[in-house]
């Protein structure tokens, strides 16, 4: 599934609070399945960005009432980078992220539009996912899902971005892998 591109964005969570040694079937019905997608967690991850692999450890939580999910990456030796996407206002989401910063700074083949459509794609996936998962929507606006024994895929319409759960036990995923593709 890894393309060939000159800008490959990909982000790889490993959660710590998901058992990843029993592993189960999924089901094929991907509202059921979407629930077992932790949107507050804590693990390791890596960040790929043009050739350039970036290891951190993470914190995430899901303020509901708020309409906020915040991420915290932990890069060792620098600080804590920061994501928090806002859905608090009808028909929009609204991101902060420090990250965006850094990456451009260290990679100076990283265009900054496309950063930006990553993280506007994660916005967009976060949102779909917490609607999956509370049953408010059968149908997506923006993502074709796909499910098979072992894996649970969403892919945008544009097929620019990727997500990924895999090693599913009976109630969590323990590896969930985002990728942005840019043609």
């Amino acid at each position: 599934m890894f393309l060939k591109s000159t800008a490959l964005l990909v982000l790889l969570f490993s959660l710590n609070s998901c058992s990843l040694f029993n592993s189960y079937k999924l089901t094929r019905d991907v509202a059921f399945e979407s629930k077992k997608i932790c949107l507050t967690s804590e693990g390791r991850g890596r960040l790929h960005v043009s050739g350039r692999k970036y290891v951190f450890s993470f914190e995430s939580f899901l303020d509901q009432k708020e309409s906020k999910w915040t991420l915290g990456l932990d890069f060792p030796l620098h600080n804590q980078e920061t994501f928090e996407i806002d859905w608090s206002v009808a028909g929009k989401i609204r991101m902060k992220s420090s990250i965006e910063d850094k990456l451009l700074r260290e990679s100076s083949e990283v265009n900054p539009k496309e950063l930006a459509l990553f993280v506007r794609g994660i916005g967009v996936l976060l949102k779909e996912v917490i609607f999956l998962k509370e049953n408010k929507t059968k149908k997506s606006k923006f993502y074709q899902w796909t499910i098979n024994d072992k894996e649970l895929l969403g892919v945008d319409k544009r097929k620019r971005f990727f997500a990924s759960f895999q090693k599913p036990t009976n109630d969590k995923f323990g590896l969930i892998s985002l990728e942005y593709i840019n043609p």
